[in-house]
């Protein structure tokens, strides 16, 4: 009874301090917890009341007030306590078998190549303007004036539909 009791607590302790080291060794605890929001969904777990899930995404609230508070204070102090949200969501989540594959987290790669691509855009259609053009258009005024505007036009959201689905109206309107 009591000795499987601290065997289980012991083991949880150890569990956590090893989760702990290894997210404070790798250093970039906003990508973990990206990592940890975009996979909590996909771990199969035994929960009907929806305890857990509602565990892990409290926990991901208190990391994103964490965030939002670093960032806008500058108040990098609050950054030592980011850990402990990864390491309290894998206790809460884990199972004694892993049914699916993590995924890595690729909000961040995604939203940085598209920030690429778009500074890419930017700075081809400064070059290609003349010396006047040039000195009157900003990087930021070409992002704020014209990169939505262009972007709008050259890719357009499309959804893809089947002709067959589509109304008779839908069809005339997408011949013309």
């Amino acid at each position: 009874g009591e000795e499987s009791v601290h065997l289980s607590r012991t083991q949880l302790k150890s569990n956590f301090e090893e989760i702990y080291d290894m997210v404070l060794s790798n250093g970039d605890n906003e990508k973990i917890l990206n990592g940890c929001f975009e996979n909590y969904l996909r771990v199969k777990y035994n929960d009907p009341m929806m305890l857990k899930t509602y565990d892990a995404l409290f926990y991901q609230s208190d990391a994103d007030l964490l965030c939002r508070s670093i960032k806008s204070h500058s108040d990098y102090s609050l950054s030592k306590y980011l850990p402990f949200v990864c390491c309290k969501m894998n206790q809460d989540l884990s199972v004694s078998y892993m049914a699916n594959q993590l995924v890595y987290p690729s909000s961040h790669y995604e939203s940085k190549s598209k920030m690429q691509q778009h500074a890419s855009i930017v700075e081809s259609i400064r070059k290609n303007a003349s010396a006047l053009g040039q000195a009157l258009m900003t990087s930021d005024s070409l992002n704020i004036d014209f990169i939505s505007h262009f972007l709008r036009i050259a890719e357009p959201n499309i959804n893809p539909v089947a002709p067959s689905l589509l109304s008779e109206n839908e069809k005339q309107r997408l011949l013309s």
